[in-house]
């Protein structure tokens, strides 16, 4: 038996080898510039080497990171569910166990049996009991032995339930008289507001566009009628929010399109009530609002704002081009203004009164208040209310409403600068990881910790996408540029990755992409990748630039896009070799191979191998093994291409008995082999 066939088992890797430049810091921004085309998708966002095998913890699927709102103030039980995604380059064949603990008390264990690799297994823990109104921490992690990267086993949470009480939703929406899209969609909405009335808080906000612009409800309040529309970057009609933050998907009058916008919303606890009564005093209304905040609210700028509605507005003859005749829920006026109050953000009872008054006695039975409390920083809603809780829905009897219209047909507005400040969000407190490997896949919260939106315009911008998955991992949610809805062309957003080092010139930075441009010229939506090598200071080497045709995955569409299938999306890959050199620990540019003596030796339980690769060497992959004293094969330490310079290797020898073992390097011709003794 020979010494090159000796290996040593070693039961965890970490591999650090000389990292991309002492120093580097790597962060990757994802940059799009609106052309008004068609949808682009992102996910399973890595960067440096996978591992053989490599178990991580992805998201608690049914549990919000930090702070949320419960329906009531009881104590409830909830079975935790937990995403486990195989990262590794093998298949997972053995059970290991998982488990799912709350600091300083109870304890859940589970096994997943096997996982492919890029898999995702969804595993659900025992119920625990959730406590309202206190702060709890979750640890969960995985216990597969042969785990070659302990970065990504365990994921701590911390989240707070604070009571909180059933919600109203907003629908807002920007329609005009001489839109044909609008009386092709105005329909479903009409309906859908009829259908849940009791917790559905409507108003219609009309424009003066298109040509002639002479929409009679527009021409009522010109000012305050587009003082919503810049706040959201609102750019083409007809276009629906729910709650400040959910865009239904276009058109409307497709069945799950407002259903679904609802239900994401509707079963989230509010922390405040606001409650509307209306009282006619003479030509006037007076709006009493109370707003009863009864947990604290998170950080933010939250205001109240209160608008006067007209129900209904019945022409004789359509006022405008489109064939509508009969309006409901237009916005008439806004008070005291359209900034709105400051409200208190601790638990209080707050009453505010509003009079104003009715030009037309005709109107007045048609007049109701609305109220809601939004946060400026996030444009969330938290909770509305209204006046009017019951009508009989005048029928549109007679109405001429204009053929039905392609999905992309909306009314976009005549070009000009939409003034509204910057909105940037991120999870500052993340720490900075370090490791050979690292991956987003956007199972969990968006934008994930430590990453960074940036939307100066306060419009469209990357949101999370819960029904289209990436191709190199499992999962069910991806990252969404909705180019599709988004009219203001011209318009660049960027979503900015956390800060990772420890990385080798032959790690890569790696993304799943799917996009299908719009059928036609000039819809040409762009996709720019930058790296930083110093934290995110300046990024200024671009490893990707592709538009139009160039960034397509998938045949070009009218319709809006989503990926349907895996051969819908592309894998891109780059180097960092391209951007930074390494740097070696003793010699700056080797010209021959070695392999150095593990230090320490003897060592008890870890050591480190170093080796160099020499300049010019050619395509042979470097291989480090290691065998017992039998000659017998445990594990393959290093099995891939090695830039030149110097690499060191980690391991742990804690499993191992007392005893001698040998570790040997193959590279193109070179082999040599030394010794090594764990001492216990």
């Amino acid at each position: 038996m020979t010494m090159k066939h000796l290996i040593l088992f070693v039961v965890a890797i970490l591999l650090s080898t000389t990292a991309v430049a002492q120093g580097n810091r790597i962060a990757v921004s994802f940059v799009t510039v609106n052309a008004y085309g068609n949808n682009l998708y992102l996910d399973n966002f890595s960067v440096g080497s996978q591992f053989d095998t490599d178990i991580g913890v992805a998201a608690i699927r049914n549990i919000n990171k930090d702070t949320s709102y419960v329906i009531g103030n009881a104590n409830y039980r909830i079975a935790p569910t937990v995403a486990f995604v195989n990262v590794g380059r093998t298949d997972i064949t053995t059970p290991f166990d998982v488990t799912f603990t709350t600091i300083g008390g109870t304890s859940s264990t589970k096994q997943i049996a096997s996982l492919a690799k890029g898999a995702i297994a969804d595993v659900q823990f025992d119920s625990l009991l959730i406590t309202v109104s206190t702060g709890m921490n979750f640890r969960i992690y995985s216990s597969l032995a042969a785990d070659q990267n302990r970065m990504n086993d365990t994921l701590n949470q911390y989240s707070m339930f604070l009571p909180g009480v059933r919600r109203n939703i907003l629908l807002e929406e920007w329609t005009s008289s001489t839109c044909a899209p609008c009386a092709a969609n105005n329909p479903s909405v009409d309906d859908f507001i009829a259908q849940h009335f009791n917790l559905i808080v409507p108003v219609k906000y009309h424009v003066g566009w298109p040509s002639p612009g002479n929409d009679p409800m527009y021409l009522f309040n010109t000012t305050q009628s587009y003082d919503r529309r810049y706040y959201y970057g609102v750019n083409s009609v007809p276009h629906v929010i729910f709650d400040g933050v959910v865009d239904p998907s276009y058109p409307y009058s497709t069945p799950t399109s407002l259903p679904n916008a609802r239900d994401a919303r509707i079963n989230i606890g509010a922390p405040l009530t606001v409650t509307v009564t209306d009282t006619r005093v003479g030509d006037s209304i007076r709006a009493n609002v109370v707003v009863n905040v009864v947990s604290q609210l998170r950080a933010g700028t939250y205001k109240l704002r209160v608008q006067g509605i007209e129900r209904h507005i019945a022409y004789t003859t359509p006022p405008g081009t489109n064939g509508e005749s009969h309006f409901h829920d237009v916005f008439r006026g806004a008070f005291p203004n359209s900034t709105g109050s400051a409200i208190p953000l601790t638990a209080d009872s707050t009453s505010f009164t509003f009079t104003y008054k009715i030009n037309s006695p005709a109107i007045m039975d048609s007049m109701y208040t609305i109220a809601f409390v939004q946060n400026d920083v996030t444009r969330e809603v938290m909770n509305c209310g209204k006046s009017l809780h019951a009508f009989s829905l005048q029928p549109a009897a007679g109405v001429v409403v204009a053929p039905e219209v392609g999905p992309k047909d909306v009314c976009i507005a005549p070009t000009e600068q939409l003034v509204s400040g910057p909105v940037t969000a991120s999870n500052s407190d993340a720490p900075q990881l370090t490791g050979a490997f690292d991956y987003e896949l956007f199972e969990g919260t968006f934008p994930p910790s430590g990453w960074k939106l940036v939307n100066p315009n306060a419009d469209i911008t990357f949101s999370a996408f819960g029904t289209a998955n990436g191709v190199s991992f499992g999962g069910t949610s991806s990252v969404k540029m909705d180019f599709y809805n988004y009219s203001t062309t011209g318009r660049i957003d960027s979503l900015k990755t956390r800060v990772f080092t420890g990385l080798l010139p032959t790690d890569s930075v790696k993304f799943d992409w799917s996009y299908a441009p719009y059928t036609g010229s000039g819809y040409n939506d762009r996709l720019i990748v930058k790296v930083s090598t110093n934290g995110g200071a300046t990024f200024d080497s671009t490893i990707f630039d592709r538009s139009g045709a160039a960034l397509g995955t998938a045949p070009a569409s009218a319709n809006e896009f989503t990926p349907s299938s895996p051969s819908q999306w592309r894998t891109f890959a780059y180097p960092l070799r391209n951007l930074v050199t390494a740097v070696n620990d003793n010699v700056s540019h080797p010209t021959s191979f070695s392999l150095s003596q593990n230090y320490p030796n003897p060592f008890n339980p870890t050591t480190t191998i170093k080796f160099t690769i020499p300049v010019g060497t050619g395509v042979a992959p470097s291989v480090l093994k290691v065998f017992d004293v039998l000659g017998s094969e445990v594990a393959t330490l290093v099995n891939e291409w090695k830039e030149a310079g110097t690499h060191q290797v980690h391991f742990d020898a804690s499993r191992l008995a007392s005893g001698m073992y040998f570790y040997r390097i193959t590279a193109g011709s070179f082999v040599a082999t030394k010794k090594m003794m764990v001492v216990k």
